[in-house]
């Protein structure tokens, strides 16, 4: 899975929007796969931009609009996916070789949470400082988006 997500800060750089995930128990940062159909080997030297899926992810899950102003990074998602067992025997390798997804983060600057959205029933949204983030990020195993955390202005140089 390629997967494309925002880092959400506030105009001021303090706080981070984080959803719920769907199952309600984790507050994590609004990503979703992209849509890529063509094989990333076959072109070589491209760069590769999931900012607009990143951001239409944002809108939906999140319920936020705003500019990409940097990119984080990409990043290996190493948590154990459900159907882990359709894998190992096409990668035969040893549990916990094969990412479950490749994450792309970007930083956006939120210009306007809106009142209204696709997934407004599925998620709660709550504004964060930095603490309050890692901490969720961290023990919900989400390493990669923790990862893209770092690297955005909510970190203090």
């Amino acid at each position: 899975r390629i997967v494309g997500g925002c880092v959400p800060l506030d105009k001021s750089r303090k706080k981070i929007l984080m959803i719920r995930s769907y199952n309600g128990g984790s507050w994590i940062i609004p990503k979703g796969e992209s849509e890529v159909f063509f094989n990333f080997e076959e072109i070589p030297g491209v760069t590769y931009d999931f900012s607009e899926g990143a951001l239409r992810e944002s809108w939906e899950e999140a319920g936020v609009k705003g500019k990409i102003n940097k990119t984080l990074g990409t990043y290996y998602d190493f948590r154990d996916p459900k159907s882990y067992s359709n894998f190992i025997p096409w990668t035969k390798r040893t549990r916990g070789c094969f990412p479950k997804a490749i994450d792309s983060y970007y930083q956006m600057i939120v210009d306007e949470v809106c009142s209204e959205w696709p997934e407004k029933y599925k998620r709660k949204q709550k504004w964060l400082e930095l603490d309050e983030c890692v901490e969720n990020l961290l023990n919900n195993g989400r390493v990669a988006a923790l990862r893209a955390v770092m690297k955005s202005d909510l970190v203090p140089d």
